[in-house]
């Protein structure tokens, strides 16, 4: 009995299935609604290995501000950047200036900003900026090298050969594709985790359109958070026409295919037509380092300042007697530190004007390793006077106090480096550069060479400070994803308000000497 219930029921419910669905409309009764004419619109939008070459992983599109931006961001290097061709999925017809674009065919140019338009069959548009956030795309040249079986630069003194090429997407004359050397460079600087590294090409070459030399510097600025302290150290000494101050160029390194972060491209500070221009036999050039670890070095007989002769090159002049270097440093310092002293020869051992010039540019900077001292260069030609410079390495500028571990501290800003009434604290570069300050003749054409060029080419470099930062930005940020991301702009107003604040500082003490 419940079996044949069970089986009522079963078939009860079927039977009102038909029912219902005979009793429903007519379908051609049924109002269907008319597809909406006006949707437009990007669904997916990216990259494909299987349609562009070189390409190791698929990109993805991210919509941003409410989907009219498409984002792609990777930190990988890409050798069609330029020749791209995107896949995407879309409701609408798609084009990029006027051109429609078929997904997975149709080659766009992703080294800048690409507009892709989507038109409804009403005739309505909606566009789509597509961002290719890249090393690449930051609008700095971008520098790539490859070193032979892509081998880890690992030593200071030994080379690497390397195939290098370098893009410039402002000035197609700078491009270059070419082999070289590479190993790394620096003291400290070694030690930090993205390094700097020497380049050395296999014959004269021009970068940026500079004078061809085959030695290059890539510097790391690691622990500068501004990029920047060394741009500005350079430019300063343009402006105030220090003799052969380096020139700077900004790039976005790539090494064996992996994003390195952003560097800064210059000369090597040496002996050349084109660098330091003195006799490389009868001339010299030398460095005060307190790491004084390369040889032929000697320290001076008062203060013992650690002096390191990069030229001559015993390599290259083997034999050669350098015993002229040390006398002309000697006879110097021992001029300073003279009894008769000002009242005797010293300024016909040394260039008063290159001196003041260096001077203000290492004190405005408030680069401390002039105490130690460190990276201090001096040069001289046969026949000719001491001279100092070029400006070298500015890592320990702008305020840094080592209490806080921090640059731009205001406390500082006011704070003279070479001044006179110097009394011993026990750094010798610090003795030796307070010396000038006791001969009232140096104080006053000191205070003069300030006054001249205070208006002209001080108080400007805040806005030169201000357009740097503009132009790294997108670097900060790609070279943030590697090694640290800082609010970079916060960085460069701290630089900023540093600045103006020693710059008005130093105007007031040094005017009262």
């Amino acid at each position: 009995m419940k079996k044949e219930r069970l089986t009522y029921c079963i078939f009860g419910v079927l039977i009102l299935s038909v029912l219902c669905m005979s009793c429903g409309s007519d379908p051609a009764d049924e109002v269907v609604p008319e597809p909406d004419r006006s949707v437009k619109k990007i669904e997916t939008f990216g990259f494909e290995p299987a349609v562009n070459a070189g390409l190791s992983g698929k990109l993805e599109g991210v919509f941003l501000q409410d989907a009219k931006v498409i984002a792609i961001t990777t930190p990988l290097w890409l050798d069609n950047l330029k020749a791209l061709k995107p896949t995407f999925k879309a409701v609408g017809t798609v084009k990029v200036d006027g051109v429609e674009q078929i997904s997975g065919v149709s080659v766009q140019d992703f080294s800048r900003e690409v507009v892709y338009t989507v038109t409804a069959e009403d005739g309505s548009t909606r566009a789509y900026t597509i961002l290719f956030r890249s090393p690449q795309t930051t609008g700095l040249p971008v520098l790539r090298i490859e070193t032979q079986n892509r081998q880890a630069i690992t030593s200071k003194e030994h080379y690497i050969d390397a195939d290098i090429l370098l893009y410039d997407p402002h000035d197609e004359k700078n491009n270059l594709q070419t082999t070289t050397e590479i190993r790394g460079r620096g003291n400290t600087t070694w030690g930090m985790p993205k390094k700097p590294y020497r380049l050395k090409f296999h014959k004269k070459t021009s970068l940026f359109g500079l004078a061809e030399e085959k030695s290059w510097v890539l510097l790391a600025n690691y622990q500068d958070p501004t990029l920047i302290m060394n741009t500005v150290a350079f430019e300063l000494g343009q402006r105030l026409g220090l003799p052969f101050t380096n020139h700077y160029h900004h790039v976005e390194l790539y090494l064996n295919g992996t994003y390195q972060g952003s560097y800064m491209l210059t000369e090597q500070v040496q002996v050349k037509k084109s660098r330091v221009n003195v006799s490389e036999t009868e001339g010299f050039l030398v460095e005060m380092d307190q790491y004084y670890d390369e040889d032929p070095k000697f320290r001076t007989n008062r203060l013992g300042l650690p002096i390191m002769i990069k030229s001559p090159d015993l390599g290259d002049h083997p034999g050669l007697d350098l015993s002229f270097v040390s006398a002309a440093i000697h006879a110097l310092e021992a001029a300073l530190f003279d009894e008769a002293f000002p009242a005797n020869n010293y300024r016909e051992l040394i260039d008063t004007e290159v001196m003041i010039n260096y001077m203000l540019v290492n004190e405005l900077m408030r680069n401390v390793e002039v105490k130690h001292p460190k990276s201090i260069y001096l040069y001289k030609d046969k026949g000719g006077k001491i001279g100092f410079g070029p400006p070298w390495d500015f890592d320990w500028a702008f305020g840094w106090e080592d209490n806080h571990y921090q640059y731009f501290q205001l406390s500082q800003a006011g704070t003279l480096l070479m001044r006179p009434g110097y009394s011993w604290d026990g750094w010798t570069g610090h003795q030796f550069f307070c010396r000038f300050f006791d001969d009232p003749a140096f104080r006053a054409e000191y205070k003069a060479r300030w006054n001249a060029v205070y208006a002209t080419q001080i108080t400007p470099m805040a806005t030169f400070i201000e357009a740097m930062g503009q132009k790294l930005e997108g670097s900060a940020l790609q070279n943030g994803t590697v090694w640290g991301a800082t609010d970079y702009q916060s960085q460069i107003d701290q630089m900023k308000r540093f600045w103006n604040e020693r710059v008005k500082q130093l105007n007031t003490q040094i005017n009262a000497f």
